[in-house]
This record gives C-alpha cells, structure tokens and sequence, in this order.
C-alpha cells in the first residue's frame, strides 16, 4: 500500500477518533421542556429524603408544617420557595441513561429524594436532586424509577436538602413594637419595671424610680418584639428553669401577654435557653441575644444623664 495511502487513512481515523471523543462529552440530546409536569398551586405535601434524615411537610389550613419526625410550624419563606421552584424546573439536556452513572452525578443515594404531592392527584411525583454542574447554574436529576439523567437549569439541592432544624420556624418572637405597654424583667436580687405612661416610659425598680429614654427603651423592644432561634431543645435533659437568669414578661396592645425566661444551655453560657409560655418546645438563642434583653435599670438613661442626677440628689441631701 502506497505510503500517501497509509498517511490518509491514519489521519482519517485520528479524526474519527477526534470526533466520537468530541461527541461523548456531549449531551445526548438537547430539548426545552419542564422536568416535572405539576400544578404548584395544587401542592400540599412534600416528602423529603436526605442521607439518614426523612422530612415531611404538609399544608394545613394556617400554614405549612412539618409532620415527621415531629409536629412543628414550618418557616413559611423556605416551603415557598420549594413550592415556587418546582414550576421552574426545565430541562437543559440529556446526559446519561445509564445506571452505572448514576453516582458520578449523585443521582443515587446520595441525592437528596422528593416527593411532591398534588391536591387530588393519587401519586406522588418523585425524583432525586443530584450535584450541581461545575457552572452552579444547573443540577443533575432524575425522576424515581427512571433512568435518565437530565441537566437541569437552576440549583436545588440547597433548596430541598436542609436539615430538620432548618425547616422549623425559629420564631420566638414577632410583635409589632407599638403594641408594647409594660414590661418586667425579674431577676433574682431585683424586679426591673417599664410601664409607658403618656409619652414616657417610667423605669421603677424596688430603690428608684425614673423617666426611661426612649431611644434606650427601644433597643430592648425591638429585640424582644423579633426573638429568632439559632436551634431548638425539645429535651431538656439537665437544664432548668427553677432558678431562671431573668424572667421576662410583657403586656402587650391587641396581643396575647408575654413570658419568657432565659437560663444557660451550658457552663460556658455561649447559648442560653428560652422557656416562652405557650411554646411547643425549648429555643435556643446565642448568649449575645441573651445579654441584650437581660438590661439593667441604668441602661435606660444615658451615663452622662445619671451621673447629673447623681451629683443633683446628692446637693439636696
């Protein structure tokens, strides 16, 4: 075979080659069209699998819930966005239809597991998120009992795949700060009294008796009208209340009365715990917070303020 022969046929072959690598990394078919066919409107259960954790939120007539492993409130903002997404679910390509590529795209196990289900729809969608793509503006997924792995547009596992503390509403608190009219805060050696009389809020403790600034008397209500949990302790174990750091009450304008008292979590006191009446569980909030609702009598006038009234009391005497 003449040498020219042999030079075009391996640069045929190089080429051939060149292309089915090409080709291989491709999709396997491109298309437009939703991932899942659902009425997001109609949806009014999720369930949802990740790694050891199973979660179930259902739609009740005040609200999302969580309903295993517990009964407890659902943050609202997060099942929206759950709910919201599924619409937005489109299809990019094609990338595999085998099964023994399913842990290269964490479409097995690995993959946080859903199941989405409609008012008056019998069966349940499913599918599995898998890991985004390298550009983080797609993800793998598969639906249940499929085979194919398709390249979706947009990012969802952080959107399905919270832990259970993430999907509990760590509301302690949210008030309207106008609705405030008295507050208490009870300490063991002192009782801390702000009652707001016309256009001033009197501070009374069982020594002294003063006008509160206002601008000082609302930092505290600010906080104590928008309290959030960091985590929950739905056991107490060794923690206990008979002894509380300070015991916080408050009356309230068109509300429910207040009550709250806060002790450690631990010795380090990094975290301290909440018991509010009528609660479902045990909040837990950083030691930051905690320090903040626990005011003194003095932080409600300024330094300058106080040592004026202080050296006025004293010229009387």
């Amino acid at each position: 075979m003449p040498k020219r022969t042999i030079l075009l046929l391996l640069l045929f072959v190089v080429l051939v080659g060149a292309y089915w690598l090409t080709q291989s990394k491709r999709p396997v078919v491109t298309q437009e069209r939703p991932f899942v066919e659902v009425d997001s409107s109609a949806i009014n259960r999720f369930g949802i699998v990740y790694g050891p954790d199973s979660i179930a939120l259902a739609r009740h007539n005040d609200g999302w819930w969580i309903e295993y492993p517990l009964q407890y409130p659902a943050t609202e903002r997060l099942v929206r966005d759950a709910v919201g997404k599924i619409q937005g679910m489109d299809i990019e390509s094609l990338i595999t239809d085998k099964p023994e590529n399913f842990a290269t795209y964490e479409v097995d196990t690995v993959g946080v597991r859903v199941h989405v289900f409609e008012e008056g729809v019998s069966e349940p969608i499913g599918f599995i998120i898998g890991k985004n793509a390298s550009d983080y503006q797609h993800t793998y997924m598969r639906q249940l009992g499929q085979n194919k792995v398709w390249l979706v547009k947009g990012t969802y596992r952080q959107v399905y795949g919270k832990a259970l503390k993430d999907w509990r509403d760590r509301t302690i608190t949210e008030l309207p700060m106008d609705s405030v009219r008295w507050v208490e805060l009870v300490y063991p050696q002192e009782t801390i009294t702000l009652d707001w009389q016309d256009t001033v809020w009197q501070v009374t403790t069982p020594t002294k008796s003063f006008a509160g600034e206002k601008p000082l008397v609302d930092r505290l209500l600010r906080l104590l009208c928008r309290v959030s949990a960091v985590d929950f302790l739905d056991t107490l174990g060794q923690v206990s209340f008979e002894k509380p750091d300070v015991t916080i009450r408050a009356r309230l304008s068109g509300y429910e009365p207040l009550e709250m008292k806060l002790v450690p979590l631990d010795e380090t006191g990094e975290k301290y715990v909440v018991e509010k009446t009528g609660a479902l569980t045990h909040f837990v909030i950083y030691k930051t917070t905690a320090t903040t609702l626990m005011k003194k009598a003095e932080d409600f006038r300024t330094e300058a303020l106080a040592k004026k009234k202080e050296a006025l009391e004293k010229a009387g005497k």
